[in-house]
């Protein structure tokens, strides 16, 4: 009679990794939840007629691109500092973390811009809020704390290379 196999644990870099990827992960998803109420509510709750221009649209697509290109941009510098100081994993979350939440704040930040500016405007023109809200979620999970992004930031400050 053979004994079945032991089961494998997981590396321990995996393990470890994957203490941080769940949460921030879930953070994110979080975020972009409220990211689709945020835009729901703006363009159907706030307006009471609602109306979508050109001008509305550039603006969002202009906030749409801060919103994608910024966060990284942050992201890599908060990495960039913290190489060379980590010494254990304890240290590499702690900076990774950091440098998460600032991109999370950066990459919705120009849909509350887009938000506010619908709240304030008079011509009840919803067009930014329609187009920077689907790019920060996707700045959020692609590139600020989807599970790939975490891995990335992950690999970045352990290679030394942000």
């Amino acid at each position: 009679m053979t004994t079945p196999p032991e089961p494998q644990s997981a590396p321990a870099d995996l393990d470890d990794e994957a203490a941080l990827v769940r949460p921030l992960s879930r953070i994110a998803y979080a975020f972009c939840a409220a990211l689709v109420a945020i835009g729901l509510l703006g363009a159907f709750v706030l307006v009471p007629d609602p109306v979508v221009t050109l001008g509305g649209l550039a603006l969002g697509l202009g906030l749409g691109l801060v919103s994608l290109v910024v966060p990284p941009l942050l992201i890599r510098g908060g990495l960039r500092r913290g190489t060379g100081r980590t010494a254990d994993p304890a240290s590499e979350h702690a900076v990774v973390r950091t440098a998460v939440f600032i991109g999370l704040a950066f990459a919705e930040l120009p849909a509350l811009v887009a938000l506010s500016l619908v709240a304030s405007d008079g011509n009840h023109d919803v067009g930014a809020l329609l187009i920077s809200v689907p790019f920060a979620i996707v700045s959020l999970l692609v590139n600020v704390a989807g599970a790939g992004a975490v891995r990335r930031h992950l690999r970045r400050i352990r290679g030394g290379v942000a």
